[in-house]
């Protein structure tokens, strides 16, 4: 899938639901920042790239699990995890930065990871996410497609409105 429909709830709505969805969009933008960090500097078989690949993959978990997808996209300056606001925090703030540039640089919205998902596959597609000056926007999304990796793939719109039909 190409295109994400990212619908932000307001800032005011509250329920556990959109609580439990900010406070893990801050692991996961932490766990993804470190996860790509540590890619750069390491193979993805060594055993540091794998233990943050697994703290990674252990944060998404619960979330794919109870809605089938854990989406994590851009809008502008903002983090989305599942439609919901990722707060940026002093504590979080460099990760957020460095996932919004990490987008960028790869021309994509975000990522869609989908029930299915397991440590091969997000290794996969880790190998081609950190190769942002050969994958980048359509390219990346065609070679994780191409490699059998569809269970974690760039999204490469998200916009808020609805899409049609």
């Amino acid at each position: 899938m190409s295109t994400v429909p990212a619908t932000p709830a307001r800032e005011g709505a509250s329920g556990s639901g959109n609580q439990r969805c900010m406070e893990a969009g801050l692991q996961v933008i932490t766990r993804l920042a470190s996860t790509v960090r540590i890619g750069r500097t390491y193979q993805t078989d060594n055993q540091v790239f794998r233990q943050q690949l697994e703290g990674l993959l252990e944060t998404l978990t619960p979330l794919i699990e109870e809605s089938g997808e854990a989406v994590l996209v851009a809008l502008e300056e903002d983090l989305y995890l599942n439609g919901v606001r990722i707060p940026v925090k002093a504590g979080n703030f460099r990760f957020h930065k460095a996932i919004l540039e990490e987008f960028r640089m790869r021309e994509i919205a975000g990522l869609r990871l989908q029930k299915g998902l397991d440590n091969a596959e997000l290794t996969l597609f880790l190998r081609l996410f950190l190769q942002p000056d050969v994958y980048r926007g359509p390219d990346l999304l065609g070679a994780c497609l191409a490699q059998g990796v569809d269970h974690v793939t760039p999204a490469i719109h998200a916009s808020t409105e609805e899409p049609d039909g």
